[in-house]
């Protein structure tokens, strides 16, 4: 219908139909912006970052551009996060106003997000070695405890000089004693 509208001299301002971004959720992935305009003739469509024009000299990224009338679709390849931002979609046909639709993009750094996730899980990775083997250490004390009931309350015995002295003191009593009881007893 454009092309009988543009046979018959009827002309149409730009209207900006359609602007999507996708991808680009973090940092490294691959980005596309859509933009579709409507018009007759059919729009240019240019795009703009920050209010300046995209890609400029400030662009880092590998961006590739594929424009027909009415439509441009731009691939930013392994996305930085400078590449986020407020990108504008920029129509004009050289009739009526020009037409202009934004849409923000927002990349995480994907190097901040690893830090953060190595990080919680060398700590979450740490903590569960420090629990098993204490519920190994528990677990070994309770099995030692069961197959040898006695072994806690087992007594020591005293050092070997004690032992001496002790069987040498008992046998003077012993002795002793012998004499005493002999010494009390009358003769018969």
């Amino acid at each position: 219908s454009s092309g009988i509208n543009a046979e018959y001299g009827v002309r149409e301002p730009p209207e900006i139909t359609i602007i999507i971004a996708t991808g680009g959720e973090k940092e490294g992935d691959s980005i596309e912006l859509l933009c579709q305009a409507s018009g007759v003739p059919k729009p240019s469509i240019t795009w703009r970052r920050g209010g300046q024009e995209f890609p400029g000299d400030d662009t880092v990224s590998v961006v590739t551009i594929y424009n027909e009338p009415g439509s441009s679709l731009v691939l930013i390849n392994s996305s930085v996060t400078e590449d986020q931002g407020v990108y504008t979609c920029v129509a004009s046909n050289g009739f009526g106003e020009t037409a202009i639709m934004e849409t923000e993009l927002v990349i995480e750094s994907a190097v901040k997000v690893v830090t953060v996730a190595s990080a919680s899980s060398l700590l979450a990775f740490i903590c569960a070695i420090c629990t098993a083997l204490m519920v190994f250490a528990l677990y070994k004390k309770r099995k030692r405890k069961r197959l040898h009931p006695d072994e806690e309350t087992k007594v020591p015995p005293p050092p070997e000089e004690d032992v001496e002295n002790h069987v040498y003191d008992n046998e003077a009593n012993t002795v002793q004693t012998m004499f005493s009881i002999a010494k009390a007893k009358p003769k018969t």
